[in-house]
């Protein structure tokens, strides 16, 4: 019995490695001082543009060794395409992953 359930756990962890790239999971990995200092200024730089909705400024930045990942939600595909761009000129930004949803946002 309790090789059965080794055998099972194996397979499961293999499973998981497999359909899981390392972006997937980078956000629960510790976070290195640069990575903190990106995240800190790319937000700094959204927080403080006032062309964008409160909405795009407090999306979820995360970043892991220069690679970055972008959720939330914005008002518009203008403002979506704006943050990627502003994020992907950030000294230290290696890639950007956009999970960035576009709603129709009613006041």
């Amino acid at each position: 019995m309790k090789l059965n359930q080794l055998l099972t756990a194996a397979s499961l962890l293999f499973v998981l490695s497999v359909f899981q790239s390392p972006l997937a999971y980078s956000h629960e990995e510790k976070m290195t001082a640069s990575d903190t200092d990106l995240v800190r200024q790319i937000r700094h730089d959204l927080a403080s543009d006032s062309t964008l909705s409160a909405y795009a400024q407090n999306i979820k930045v995360i970043a892991h060794n220069g690679k970055v990942i972008l959720k939330g939600t914005v008002k518009s595909e203008v403002e979506k395409q704006t943050i990627y761009d502003r994020v992907a000129g950030e000294t230290g930004v290696s890639s950007v992953v956009s999970k960035l949803e576009v709603k129709s946002l009613e006041y």
